[in-house]
């Protein structure tokens, strides 16, 4: 199901990585500017490079955890922002994160598990997020690719 740790350390090695914008997109940019809470806790799970947490991190935010597979992508935020804390860049499945927060923000992870991991992100998310947490993010609402990320949806 594409889950391996090699697959997606691979695909940020060799810059195989379309959906990446290279920015903070400008929905999500938007949104958080009318935050005010600096203190609201934040994941971004498969985060990648992760320009939202760069955004968030130099607006003030303190509490902005990136959970990702892959060492490179995490790697590249730590070189890019050296000022974010080490221990928020988590190299983990996101599945297998045993945390809370306030806001899970979705950019390109939803659409890069296979629809049939659909309804354990589901239950995994309502876990992780506080009572009154919110996933705050962008999804497709056209299918994609059957075989591959990115899977859309509908």
């Amino acid at each position: 199901m594409n889950l391996s740790e090699d697959f997606w350390d691979d695909r940020y090695k060799n810059k195989d990585i379309g959906w990446d914008l290279g920015e903070i997109s400008a929905p999500l940019k938007a949104y958080f500017d009318q935050l005010t809470n600096k203190d609201l806790k934040i994941l971004i799970p498969g985060g990648g490079n992760s320009y939202e947490a760069e955004y968030l991190h130099h607006q003030g935010f303190k509490n902005i955890y990136v959970v990702d597979l892959s060492k490179t992508a995490l790697n590249n935020i730590k070189r890019r922002v050296p000022s974010f804390p080490s221990a928020h860049l988590i190299q983990q499945n996101f599945f297998d994160l045993e945390m809370s927060f306030d806001f899970l923000i979705e950019q390109t992870f939803f659409c890069a598990l296979n629809p049939a991991l659909r309804p354990a992100y589901s239950s995994k998310a309502s876990e992780l997020l506080n009572k009154n947490g919110l996933i705050v993010g962008l999804l497709f609402d056209i299918p994609l690719n059957s075989d591959k990320p990115p899977f859309g949806g509908e």
